[in-house]
């Protein structure tokens, strides 16, 4: 399993999670991302940056970016960015094309829920053109059951599949009107058989237990939350 925080959170060296995913948020800079990603290297632990699109300014920003995380690590998480486009590139694909992340190991993003305005095959034939450049895909967290087993099932590339850490129902309602998908986790805990799945706070564990033999998964992503317990 992965990890994934934000740039603000503080994690332990002896962290179950050998591998952080760190999130480029909208309102910092490049800056902050490549500290974090050194502060977790100098840890021992393995930091995989989100390199948002939208916000690198041009081909030699990206060469820059590249080679502040090459000595920090070999894998990168290439997003569009969901703000406004703040630099030269309107997509992933314009990003790699500067050749800056060539020998990097790419993971690109994957929506089981879907992507607005994209229909699900849309979003599944992005992902087959990606397949020229990416290893693997990184889904957006999803408590659906029946969408994140047909993401699964289509997906061109090995995913690593999102799910959020244990958390309250407050905040499980909280992170998914961050993330967008709140209609999606109003309509499961409209459901009284999950009220009392969650009395205690919310538990991923009947998704890992529900997924983990899929031949498309190549692991579980673990969104933090400031959680960092191993699942």
């Amino acid at each position: 399993m992965s990890l994934e925080i934000t740039t603000r959170n503080d994690v332990p060296a002896d962290v179950a999670y050998e591998e952080i995913f760190v999130t480029w948020l909208p309102t910092e800079g490049k800056e902050a991302v490549l500290a974090k990603c050194a502060e977790l290297h100098a840890k021992g632990l393995k930091p995989v940056p989100h390199i948002a699109a939208f916000k690198v300014k041009d081909a030699a920003d990206a060469h820059a970016i590249a080679a502040a995380v090459r000595p920090l690590t070999r894998k990168v998480f290439l997003i569009r960015g969901n703000t406004h486009q703040e630099g030269a590139f309107a997509t992933v694909d314009e990003l790699v094309a500067t050749g800056a992340f060539a020998g990097f190991e790419i993971g690109v993003g994957g929506f089981p829920e879907g992507n607005s305005p994209l229909t699900f095959e849309q979003g599944i034939d992005i992902l087959r053109r990606k397949t020229a450049y990416a290893s693997f895909v990184v889904t957006q967290w999803s408590l659906d059951e029946a969408a994140i087993a047909r993401f699964l099932d289509a997906s061109p590339l090995p995913v690593h599949l999102g799910v959020p850490n244990r958390c309250s129902l407050k905040q499980l309602a909280r992170f998914a009107a961050v993330c967008g998908i709140e209609n999606s986790v109003r309509g499961m805990l409209s459901n009284p058989k999950n009220i009392a799945r969650f009395v205690f706070g919310f538990d991923p564990g009947y998704i890992v237990k529900a997924f983990q033999g899929h031949p498309r998964l190549a692991r579980f992503h673990v969104y933090a939350f400031g959680n960092f317990a191993p699942l």
